[in-house]
């Protein structure tokens, strides 16, 4: 409805009449659904929505964290002390038997870590086990014994599920050579690894303890 009003010189204005309440309600089109800006206004704050930055996997999972340097070098002294403790209990072992098989341990032990460099350490181990052989037909103690404690450490630390406390095993004096014959080039590699750490502790001690002192091993 418009009202009519004379304004100056006669002229006449009509003026609209503006309805009293609420302006009427503007009618809009929904926005197009975009799913990467919907990811992105469901993330919270702070956060990254996986699927908004193109990432399937490789993410942390809730509630996780990544392993601190302060834990992971505390699991390796973890180990160095496991490998030393099985290590001084061989050695205590190899003090209990005559001296001619200490003399046979410390030397062949020694020159072990030289070998496994040489020729690798299937080749290391069935010099040690061919040198264990006697001519009377008995074995030597100190070098069986030598095989036993490498692979009673080594084999289990190989495993997920290997027990390595309380008494340390001492595996037959062919089980890691077996084990090596029937493994990959990774079983291998793993396998020399922990040796020649091992043998870091039972040399060390050995040294310590004055076993294989003026062996003659080179010439048997």
């Amino acid at each position: 409805m418009s009202r009519k009003s004379k304004g100056r010189g006669g002229h006449h204005h009509y003026r609209q009449a503006v309805p009293a309440g609420p302006p009427p309600a503007v009618a809009t089109s929904p926005a197009p659904h975009h799913p990467t800006m919907a990811a992105q206004a469901s993330t919270p704050a702070g956060a990254t929505a996986s699927g908004a930055l193109g990432f399937t996997g490789g993410s942390a999972a809730a509630g996780s964290s990544p392993a601190s340097p302060k834990s992971v070098t505390a699991r390796a002294q973890d180990v160095a002390q496991q490998r030393a403790a099985h290590a001084w209990a061989v050695i205590k072992k190899i003090e209990t038997c005559p001296a001619e098989a200490k003399k046979d341990f410390g030397g062949h032990a020694k020159k072990l870590p030289m070998r496994i460099r040489a020729a690798g350490l299937g080749q290391a181990l069935a010099f040690v086990r061919a040198k264990a052989k006697a001519k009377e037909g008995k074995r030597k103690e100190g070098l069986v014994l030598l095989l036993q404690a490498v692979g009673g450490w080594v084999l289990p630390r190989l495993k997920p599920d290997g027990d390595i406390t309380g008494t340390p095993a001492l595996a037959s004096d062919d089980a890691l050579i077996h084990a090596i014959l029937g493994g990959d080039s990774i079983f291998l590699r793993r396998a020399t690894l922990e040796t020649l750490a091992y043998l870091e502790w039972l040399n060390r001690f050995a040294e310590a303890e004055g076993l294989g002192d003026g062996d003659d091993t080179e010439r048997e």
